[in-house]
């Protein structure tokens, strides 16, 4: 166990590592890996990674083209995540979604690019950009993820 408390056992591969700021590391498993979370000395829980939930990228990296709904998306994104030295595919845009179903409305992308352009608007330099942007992307994650929420019915079609 390491100074995180965390304890990766049996984990097939690690896939990708991430460091936001404020030190929240994102670690990527592979689907079948088996993680586990200890809390102190005594208390080990461990169960499978989900493996049922579609990895939804927030700010899309597939709509390259299309004027369709609004697009293309991606180059527009890809503006701001330049600004903060990150990639579409970095983990940080990354989030796991029950129910995920794709494309997505007009809405969905007009919400996440005002939110990702409100917070990097007055950044000054990359690191704080990317740690603006980073923030943001890990509010969004909440609530897309979270059931009942806007950005979750969007992505997930519910009513």
């Amino acid at each position: 166990v390491g100074q995180g408390g965390f304890r990766l056992a049996a984990a097939g591969q690690v896939t990708s590592v991430a460091v936001a700021p404020g030190g929240v590391i994102t670690i990527a498993l592979d689907p079948e890996a088996v993680a586990e979370t200890a809390r102190g000395t005594h208390a080990v829980a461990s169960e499978p990674v989900a493996t049922a939930a579609h990895e939804h990228h927030i700010a899309t990296n597939k709509w390259w083209d299309s004027t369709s709904s609004g697009g293309p998306w991606s180059p527009i994104f890809k503006k701001l995540f330049d600004r903060a030295g990150m990639s579409l595919d970095d983990a940080a845009n990354k989030v796991r979604v029950p129910g995920h179903k794709g494309p997505h409305p007009v809405e969905y992308h007009r919400e996440v690019f005002r939110r990702l352009q409100d917070a990097t608007r007055r950044c000054k330099s990359i690191q704080q950009c990317r740690e603006r942007l980073t923030a943001e992307l890990r509010d969004l994650a909440v609530q897309i993820s979270t059931p009942g929420t806007a950005l979750n019915k969007l992505v997930t079609r519910a009513e």
